[in-house]
């Protein structure tokens, strides 16, 4: 496991005017061995894109309770399958994980991609040298191809493709395009270069180059 500062990040960050260290502060206190902030959110601030468009998610060690959190927060708090759902004071969009974890790589297990496998304690950003690596590289990799994985990870496929994230296995592209072509081949509503803009996937053919998977996936979709 590799710490770096959290500081440091959000020194450099210009994505949107989010300071999650400012968030933080307003929130329970966060710690080494619980709380966590996990996910994607800190994939975000590392990669220096909006923290606005995603959640902030939270992780709490076993017997923690998050009443801390919930009575900070700025509206009622909605219970779903797995977690709270709220608000910050400045309308950022929380989940508050109802499960609990005994260590920050149980939470870890979680997570479907390495990019997400991110967790901080408020004053560093914990992850693996496999996932900094993958999230300078933006690479998409999964943690375990497992029937759940595949599943559901149509909608996450796309989130991170339209992202810029590149798929680490040819069986990933292969997947996505299996359960998506027939909404790309017969898209008439739009041009190519409509589509080119609203980031929708646009193919003239189904058939799908398997030979050059490492390739930003912009170029992939419209070759």
């Amino acid at each position: 496991m590799i710490k770096k500062p959290l500081h440091e990040f959000q020194a450099k960050y210009t994505a949107d005017s989010v300071n999650l260290i400012q968030e933080l502060s307003l929130l329970g206190k966060l710690k080494e061995k619980g709380p966590w902030l996990a996910g994607g959110s800190l994939l975000r601030l590392v990669n220096n894109e909006p923290i606005s468009r995603g959640d902030l998610d939270f992780y709490f060690p076993h017997s923690y309770s998050s009443r801390e959190f919930v009575n900070k927060l700025a509206n009622e708090t909605i219970r779903s399958r797995r977690a709270y759902n709220n608000t910050t004071k400045s309308g950022l969009n929380i989940q508050l994980i109802t499960e609990y974890y005994g260590s920050i790589e149980e939470v870890f297990k979680e997570f479907d991609f390495s990019i997400c496998q991110f967790a901080t304690d408020g004053y560093y950003i914990y992850a693996s040298e496999q996932t900094w690596n993958d999230a300078e590289n933006r690479t998409l990799r999964p943690v375990k191809e497992d029937e759940e994985f595949w599943y559901y990870s149509d909608l996450r496929l796309s989130k991170y493709f339209f992202r810029g994230y590149i798929p680490y296995t040819e069986k990933l592209i292969q997947h996505w395009f299996y359960n998506h072509w027939h909404q790309i081949v017969y898209s008439e509503k739009y041009t190519e270069e409509d589509l080119r803009i609203e980031k929708i996937p646009y193919r003239k053919s189904v058939k799908v180059n398997l030979e050059m998977p490492r390739i930003p996936m912009g170029d992939f979709l419209f070759q």
